[in-house]
């Protein structure tokens, strides 16, 4: 996967919270000695009341209760507005205690970093998007760890002039491990040395020579293969785009996204695109300042 930014038959279990508990979970694919089931879907929601206005910005925790490794092949996102963006770890359970629920960031310590580092990535969301589909492809998995807990930074903002009562649904369609063929694992491109003229549009250009930092970490060869693409746009980004450097294939567009919306723009790319022959990726930003 990669998040770049705009600077890369289903059984729900359980209800309430719809969060699912080890035993039900090992019951779906085990279906408790019957027939087993070859894909399950694990639902979790919260609620929150924005007044006219308000933004938050904290952080969520949902301890999976999994004793064995799970792989999600698809995430599913909707809310009933109010979410402005929202970034989804998977790391493991006794990272960041406290019970689940909404809690303030700064009191558990959460970094994005650290958790994908311990942990990876699970989704990312578009921009004001309600709903969404992050669907990797048949056999194509983010893989769970075994006693792991999802985390996310939520970024809420109501901008209209009443109370919106809001509620965030993210669903995790698992797959049995025998049709597993892929897992990924994500790496993101982020531009922060931005010098934006004012009553202008401008864009800018970095360029990520992959192949170069993998070798220099004694890793050999590089070889990678590309499965989704997320933009990560705000109001004022008029453009993103996303080109292969180096290779046979140097300077083609994999992605290209002008104006701001608040759709869904994840890419899949099935079948995945192997860049293995390139040195890298390269990234432009555009803004309307």
């Amino acid at each position: 996967m990669v998040r770049a930014g705009l600077l890369p038959g289903i059984l729900t279990l359980g209800s309430g919270l719809r969060v699912a508990t080890s035993l039900g979970l090992a019951c779906a694919l085990a279906a408790c000695g019957r027939r087993p089931l070859t894909q399950a879907t694990v639902t979790n929601s919260f609620t929150y009341s924005l007044s006219a206005g308000q933004e938050v910005n904290t952080c969520y925790a949902w301890t999976l209760n999994n004793t064995r490794p799970i792989y999600v092949q698809t995430v599913t996102m909707t809310n009933r507005g109010g979410f402005h963006h929202s970034n989804w770890f998977v790391v493991p359970d006794d990272q960041y205690p406290g019970p689940d629920g909404l809690f303030d960031c700064n009191s558990r310590g959460f970094n994005q970093i650290t958790s994908t580092l311990d942990g990876t990535v699970l989704y990312a969301q578009s921009t004001q998007a309600e709903q969404e589909v992050q669907d990797l492809g048949p056999g194509v998995v983010v893989k769970i760890a075994e006693h792991s807990k999802v985390v996310s930074t939520v970024h809420m903002l109501n901008l209209a002039p009443q109370t919106v009562n809001t509620e965030f649904v993210l669903s995790l369609t698992i797959i049995h491990p025998k049709l597993v063929t892929t897992v990924v694992a994500p790496f993101a491109f982020s531009y922060f040395d931005l010098a934006i003229p004012p009553q202008a549009d401008s864009w800018f250009t970095s360029e990520c020579d992959i192949a170069s930092a993998f070798g220099s970490q004694g890793f050999g060869t590089f070889s990678g293969k590309l499965y989704w693409v997320l933009p990560h746009y705000h109001q004022l980004g008029n453009h993103f785009q996303l080109t292969v450097v180096g290779g046979p294939d140097d300077g083609r567009s994999l992605y290209e996204l002008s104006g701001f919306n608040a759709d869904s723009n994840g890419k899949a790319f099935n079948p995945p695109y192997d860049f293995s022959a390139a040195r890298g990726l390269s990234f432009t930003c555009g803004y309307t300042n």
